[in-house]
């Protein structure tokens, strides 16, 4: 009686399964894959630094609006925990901020504009995704379902509207390595060119986008053989990559003794070692940021099914390298991967995403109607379960232009201010002053410091749990108080008898 009911379903099972495999193959699957994710993201666009790594989103806009309002030279980004200095910083090659200044200037002082930057970077990565495993592969299925992945990605969806420049740099890292592939494989020559100059900027904004080094020379080698490492053309091409970071960052460490290391990446090998010992870093590179981030719980499944088949994919071993590289940059950065610095591990979102891709391209071709409705049910619930891992990332809104219109009311606007709070810069940026900020672990020391350096009010997260009693014989009554900002002067220039 039922047997006609069982049939309609698992042909209906497989029809989907059939219509899902078919549609991603097409150009309107890339199109409804940019619109998905360019729609997702408009949720408060326009929002201030806020939320999961505000304080990162902070140094990034910070740098932006400085260069926007004191100074336009690109080789001297200036930060707001300046003390007496002048702010100079050694950072990231800064073109991400210098664009978000520039766009300030066209169309006005706005968060959205910053936001909007990283959501076209992160287009353009998709883009740059699709035609590169396209061309590796030469499946265009594999390729549409790749972008979907990786648009669904908890960590790329989440840092996919960031004030940061980690996005750009994995878009202009992924298109360097489609050139790279055109230009191995179909000796498209101009195409080394653009790949070296998208691969150079994506370093000296990202060095961990040298992960690519990895699966890139694994593919010259298959291809062209052994030989092809005496071939001057490719060494020029790697110097071409590398040396463009390396000056950088070493002009980077030594613009400015006074803040040098701030925005230095990486760390010592102390820092490393010590990263190594410890349970987080595994946890965090192993479990955490792979299963929950990268690729998310519900594909875990078909990325160690995409693994088992293996052999089954052209080139596969191009992007086992590209992981290989990934995690070989995740021991470098060990320091940072041990905490919650879960965006260092954007890199692996490429490689991971075409390896489960080819799981679940794999699970909807299957002859068995199993594998085609777990597939089906994986891509249904991915993008839900996305956005569940990060909702609780999203700090609650603020109104940052009545933070600013009350600083200018009541703080004059070149006075020094000294921060008290759990996140570097927020509230200089918030205010809009330059200054000092101090924690806990500074304490008083780093109070009387900044004021004897001339720090004129003292700000402080009026909702925290900070024990102002210390600094109370030198503050005068409240000058005012709005959201988690507390404004205090400093009345007293040195230490109480």
């Amino acid at each position: 009686m039922h047997f006609p009911l069982c049939v309609r379903f698992c042909q209906f099972v497989a029809c989907t399964a059939s219509a899902i495999h078919q549609q991603a193959g097409k150009r309107r699957w890339v199109h409804f894959v940019l619109l998905f994710f360019v729609l997702t993201h408009l949720y408060r666009l326009s929002d201030p630094p806020n939320g999961f790594h505000k304080w990162r989103e902070t140094d990034t806009v910070a740098v932006a609006y400085n260069f926007y309002t004191e100074n336009w030279n690109f080789l001297k980004p200036r930060i707001d925990m300046r003390g007496t200095g002048n702010g100079i910083v050694g950072m990231e090659f800064p073109i991400y901020s210098y664009a978000t200044a520039i766009l300030f200037a066209l169309l006005g002082y706005s968060h959205l504009w910053p936001r909007l930057l990283t959501v076209v970077g992160a287009c353009l990565f998709l883009l740059g995704l699709y035609r590169l495993c396209k061309n590796t592969t030469g499946s265009d299925e594999l390729a549409g379902l790749t972008i979907f992945l990786a648009a669904a990605s908890p960590l790329l969806f989440f840092y996919g509207s960031k004030i940061l420049p980690d996005v750009w740099a994995l878009a202009l890292g992924v298109h360097g390595f489609a050139f790279f592939v055109s230009w191995v494989l179909e000796a498209r020559r101009w195409h080394a060119l653009f790949s070296a100059l998208c691969v150079a900027l994506a370093a000296a904004v990202k060095p961990s986008a040298l992960c690519m080094g990895l699966p890139m020379l694994g593919l010259l080698v298959q291809e062209c053989g052994f030989s092809s490492l005496r071939q001057w053309r490719y060494w020029f091409y790697g110097m071409a990559c590398v040396l463009p970071t390396g000056i950088w960052f070493y002009y980077a460490l030594h613009v400015n003794p006074a803040t040098r290391g701030y925005f230095y990446l990486g760390g010592n090998w102390g820092e490393i070692i010590a990263a190594l010992q410890g349970k987080n870093f595994y946890q965090h590179a192993l479990l955490t940021f792979p299963w929950e981030l990268i690729i998310g719980l519900p594909m875990a499944w078909a990325f160690l099914y995409g693994l088992w088949k293996r052999r089954s994919l052209p080139r596969f071993y191009v992007f086992l390298l590209w992981i290989a590289g990934c995690y070989g940059i995740f021991v470098l950065l060990a320091s940072h991967i041990a905490t919650a610095h879960d965006y260092y591990t954007l890199p692996a979102v490429a490689p991971m995403a075409v390896v489960t891709a080819w799981g679940i391209h794999l699970a909807l071709t299957h002859h068995r109607l199993a594998l085609n409705l777990i597939a089906i049910l994986a891509l249904t619930l991915m993008p839900i379960l996305t956005y569940g891992r990060i909702a609780q990332r999203y700090g609650k809104p603020y109104d940052f232009f009545v933070d600013r219109a009350l600083a200018d009311t009541y703080i004059p606007k070149h006075a020094k201010i000294v921060t008290y709070d759990r996140t570097p810069g927020m509230l200089l940026y918030r205010t809009g002053r330059k200054g000092w900020r101090i924690d806990r672990d500074t304490g008083v020391n780093g109070f009387l410091e900044a004021v004897h350096g001339g720090a004129q009010f003292f700000v402080v997260e009026k909702n925290d749990t900070h024990d102002l009693t210390p600094f109370k014989p030198y503050l005068g009554p409240l000058v005012y108080a709005h959201d988690i900002i507390a404004v205090y002067p400093i009345v007293m220039t040195s230490p109480p008898h």
